[in-house]
C-alpha cells in the first residue's frame, strides 16, 4: 500500500559519530550467522544464490530480481536507477534491500567486492533520483528492514573473517536507521512490515551497540526504545486472543513465527541488549504469544499437514499436523474453521487489515478422508499487472457467495482503506457449536448472507440470502471451485461430486436452478476461470462450479459427504 514514505538522509551531523563497535564474541558470530539472520538473506534458504562464469557473479533467485556483478571490484558498475518491467515494485525492494550480498560474500569470499556494492549503493542513496525512488516503493519500510538485517549478517562475516568494515556500511547503517527512528510510526505499520523494521532495529542494537548509543544522542527516544516499543504495540495490536494475525492468510500466520521465534536466542547471545529491554518483552510474554501463533495456524491444515491456500498462501506443508478434532472461531478476524470426523470446513468473512486480502467474503474450503473436495485458489503473485494475479485474488477463484458483476476485480478495487465498497463480518450464533454467519454490504446498498451450520464432520446447512438493490450487480451464484480430476453428475435434483472414494452430495432447496449450474475447467480465454495457483507463479487445471441463487429470498444448500 504506497505511504509516500520518506527518506531521511542524517546530513552533517553524522560527521561528529564516534562509529565503532566492539568485535563480536566467536560464539556470537557462529549463533548469528546460524540462527539470526533475516529468512531471506543467505543461500541455506534456498531463496537466493550466485552462479559463477568468467567474469560475473549472476544472482539466481525465486524473488523478482536478477543482478549480474563483475567479479572484479574496479570493473563494478550497477545501474540502481533500472528495474525490470514486471513486478517493478518486488524488484526495487529486493534490489535496493541488498539481502543477496551475504550470500554473495559467501560464495565469493571476496569481501572488496561486497565492499564496492556497498559503496555504489550508498553513492546512490545520496541523489535526487534515490529519494524520488523511495516516496514510489510501496514497500519501503520492508526495504530497510532487510537492508539493515544484511549489513548485521555482513558485520558478523566481516568479523569473522577478521576483515574491515566499510565506511559505506555504516554510512548506509546509521541513515537506515535515522530514517526509521525519524519517521514516526509510518515505518511501523500494523503489519509483519513493521515488525521486521521493529526487529531490525532491535538486531542493530546487538550488532552495532555503540554506534546506535551514539544514534541514539540524535533522537528522542533512543534507538533501542523505538524499536522494543514499535514491536511491543505492533504485536499487542495485531493478534487475537487466539494467537490469529490480522494479515488474512494462514502463510502471513506461519510468517510471525519465523519472525518472533529467533528473538529468544538474540537475547541469549546478547545479554546487554536483553537487559536494556527486558521491560518490553516480560510484557510481550514471547513464548505464550509463539505458543497461541502455532495452534492458531496448524487449525489453518488440511488432514495432510499442509496449508489451506487463504488469502496469500500455497498450501505448503507444515512439520506437524492440526487437530483432530477442535473448533475455532473468530469474529474479529473474519475466520472459523471445524476438525473432526476426518473433515476440515472453513469460511472467512471481513477481516480488520487489508493486507493479503482477497475477494474471498463467504468462501469455505472442505477436505475430507484425506481429499481437498472444494478449495481456494491460493495466489498467483504479487505483480498486479499480471491477468492471473487479479483472477487468483478475485471472487473468480473462490468457493462463495458472489455477485457476477464484482468478477475479476482485485481486492483494491473492493478494499481499499478509505474507499471500501466492501464491509464484511462474522457473526457467531451459537457459543460452542459451529453455527456462524457472513454478512456481505456492499456499496451500502446491496446485502450477502451466508448462514453456516456445521452439523457433524459429514454434513454442513449453509443457508444464502441477499436484500437491498442487486440490479446493478450482474447475477448471484455459489461458486465452487474444485479438482480438476474430479466428476461433476447433476440429477436427481442433487448434484453429487466424487473424487476416488469420497463423494460430496449437494442438495438445494430450489432444484429448477440446477438446470443452469455450469462447469468450466481451465479456461485460458479472459475472464478466465477453473485455476489453482499450488506454486508461485504456477497455474494448474481446476473446475469452477457455478449455480444460480434466486434474489431477495433464502436459499438452502446441504453438503453431505459419504
Amino acid at each position: 500500500m504506497p505511504k509516500n514514505l520518506e527518506y531521511i538522509r542524517i546530513g552533517e551531523s553524522a560527521d561528529g559519530l564516534y562509529l565503532s563497535d566492539p568485535v563480536p564474541t566467536d560464539e556470537q558470530i557462529s549463533h548469528y550467522l546460524q540462527f539470526q539472520r533475516d529468512p531471506v538473506i543467505g543461500s541455506q534458504t534456498g531463496l537466493c544464490k550466485f552462479e559463477e562464469t568468467d567474469e560475473e557473479w549472476t544472482l539466481v533467485a525465486i524473488l523478482p530480481i536478477s543482478l549480474a556483478i563483475a567479479k572484479e571490484p574496479t570493473s563494478l558498475s550497477i545501474d540502481w536507477e533500472q528495474l525490470q518491467e514486471s513486478e517493478a515494485q518486488g524488484n526495487a525492494l529486493w534490489k535496493y534491500s541488498v539481502g543477496f550480498l551475504p550470500t554473495l560474500l559467501e560464495a565469493s569470499s571476496s569481501p572488496d567486492l561486497v565492499t564496492a556494492v556497498l559503496d555504489s549503493l550508498w553513492a546512490y542513496t545520496q541523489t535526487a533520483e534515490w529519494e524520488e525512488r523511495a516516496k514510489w516503493m510501496t514497500s519501503l519500510d520492508h526495504c530497510l528492514a532487510v537492508r539493515l538485517r544484511a549489513l548485521c549478517t555482513l558485520f558478523m562475516q566481516y568479523s569473522q573473517q577478521s576483515f574491515p568494515v566499510p565506511t559505506s556500511l555504516y554510512s548506509l547503517l546509521v541513515n537506515d536507521v535515522h530514517t526509521l527512528v525519524k519517521g514516526g510510526n509510518s515505518y511501523f505499520p500494523i503489519n509483519n512490515h513493521g515488525a521486521m523494521a521493529a526487529i531490525a532495529l532491535i538486531h542493530c542494537c546487538a550488532v552495532f551497540p555503540r554506534s546506535m548509543a551514539e544514534l541514539s544522542k540524535l533522537t528522542e527516544p533512543p534507538v533501542p526504545t523505538v524499536g522494543a516499543a514499535n514491536l511491543e504495540r505492533i504485536i499487542n495490536e495485531i493478534f487475537d486472543h487466539h494467537g490469529i494475525a490480522a494479515e488474512n492468510s494462514p502463510e502471513y500466520q506461519r510468517y510471525w513465527l519465523t519472525l518472533l521465534r529467533p528473538l529468544q536466542g538474540l537475547f541469549e547471545s546478547f545479554p546487554a541488549l536483553a537487559e536494556e529491554l527486558q521491560r518490553f518483552f516480560e510484557a510481550l510474554d514471547i513464548e505464550h504469544l509463539l505458543h497461541n501463533i502455532e495452534q492458531a495456524l496448524l487449525m489453518f491444515t488440511d488432514l495432510e499437514g499442509r496449508l489451506i491456500p487463504i488469502g496469500d498462501s500455497r498450501p505448503r506443508k507444515l512439520s506437524a499436523p492440526g487437530p483432530d478434532e477442535a473448533i475455532l472461531i473468530s469474529e474479529e478476524m473474519g475466520f472459523a474453521v471445524y476438525r473432526g470426523q476426518g473433515t476440515v470446513f472453513t469460511f472467512n468473512a471481513g477481516s480488520t487489515n487489508y493486507a493479503h486480502k482477497h475477494c474471498d467474503d463467504t468462501s469455505i474450503t472442505l477436505s475430507h478422508g484425506g481429499k481437498n473436495i472444494i478449495l481456494d485458489s491460493g495466489y498467483y503473485s504479487h505483480d498486479w499487472n499480471d491477468e492471473r494475479t487479479i483472477f487468483t485474488k478475485s471472487q473468480s477463484a473462490h468457493s462463495g457467495l458472489f455477485l457476477t458483476g464484482l468478477d475479476d476485480l482485485h481486492p483494491g478495487k473492493l478494499y481499499w482503506p478509505g474507499k471500501e465498497r466492501i464491509k464484511a463480518q462474522l457473526k457467531r450464533l451459537h457459543p460452542s457449536e459451529f453455527h456462524v454467519e457472513g454478512v456481505v454490504e456492499i456499496d451500502g446498498v446491496a446485502c450477502l448472507r451466508r448462514e453456516v451450520k456445521v452439523q457433524s464432520g459429514k454434513r454442513v446447512d449453509i443457508v444464502d440470502s441477499s436484500t437491498g438493490s442487486l440490479d446493478a450487480y450482474g447475477n448471484l451464484l455459489r461458486r465452487l471451485i474444485l479438482p480438476a480430476g474430479c466428476s461433476v453428475s447433476i440429477s436427481h435434483g442433487l448434484v453429487s461430486i466424487a473424487i476416488d472414494d469420497v463423494t460430496l452430495q449437494i442438495f438445494l432447496s430450489d432444484s429448477t436452478l440446477l438446470e443452469a449450474v455450469t462447469a468450466t475447467t481451465a479456461k485460458e480465454t479472459s475472464p478466465i476461470r477453473g485455476w489453482i495457483s499450488p506454486e508461485l507463479n504456477t497455474l494448474s487445471a481446476a473446475t469452477c462450479l457455478e449455480i444460480p441463487v434466486a434474489l431477495h429470498q433464502p436459499s438452502i444448500m446441504r453438503l453431505v459427504l459419504s
